[in-house]
């Protein structure tokens, strides 16, 4: 019974743990096919201070990914909001919220990453966000 516990601390939970972040290696990595379908928030739509923005999106890709990172940025650069999920699946839903809090018209942009690996491939999407005092 020491021997069979032996073994399993010593070679086969390594391994699991190892394993546990590993996506298929026999799916070569291919951004292209990655779909990532943004519900909002909408490029059309006047966003004002005060109010929430939803980020809603689905993601769908022939294996497993890693996970998602989202970014708002400013014409500046700054980056106003960020979010970084591990999810390990081969579709999900996005579903987070920012609030607007500037008092003067601002262009931003939306940064959705899907991270397909830990090898840095990923699909990324922009979303413009207008807002208004």
């Amino acid at each position: 019974m020491k021997s069979i516990i032996k073994f399993l601390s010593v070679v086969i939970f390594p391994i699991f743990i190892f394993s546990a972040c590993q996506k298929n290696n026999s799916v070569k990595a291919d951004p292209s096919k990655v779909t990532i379908t943004v519900l909002s928030p909408d490029s059309t739509h006047l966003y004002h201070k005060g109010d929430t923005i939803s980020i809603s999106a689905n993601v769908t890709y022939i294996s497993e990914l890693h996970g998602y990172s989202l970014e708002i940025i400013d014409s500046m650069n700054n980056t106003l909001y960020s979010s970084d999920i591990d999810i390990h699946q081969d579709h999900f839903s996005i579903a987070e919220k920012w609030v607007d809090t500037f008092s003067t018209a601002k262009k931003l942009t939306l940064y959705l990453h899907a991270e397909i690996d830990h090898n840095g491939n990923e699909a990324t999407k922009t979303v413009t966000i207008l807002t208004a005092p």
